[in-house]
C-alpha cells in the first residue's frame, strides 16, 4: 500500500503494521475533525510520542488523496 517491500523490514515492523485494525480508534478523532471542519481551517497533528503515529496518519491522507508515491 505504501510502498514499502514487507520482506525488507524487521520481523517486528511487519508484525505491528500489518495489524492496524485496532489503531483504528486513535485515528477516527483526526479523520472526523478532517471530515466536518470548515474548508477554509487547517489541522495541526503531531505525535508527542515518537513519529509512527504522525507518520502513519500521513500515509493514511496522502492515500486517500490519491496521491502518487513516486
Amino acid at each position: 500500500m505504501f510502498g514499502v517491500n514487507p520482506e525488507e523490514l524487521p520481523a517486528f515492523l511487519t508484525a505491528f503494521y500489518s495489524r492496524v485494525d485496532p489503531l483504528a480508534i486513535r485515528y477516527k478523532p483526526l479523520f472526523q475533525v478532517l471530515l466536518t471542519m470548515d474548508k477554509k481551517q487547517a489541522v495541526f497533528y503531531h505525535c508527542t510520542g515518537g513519529r509512527d503515529r504522525t507518520g502513519i496518519a500521513t500515509a493514511l491522507i496522502l492515500n486517500i488523496l490519491q496521491v502518487p508515491q513516486h
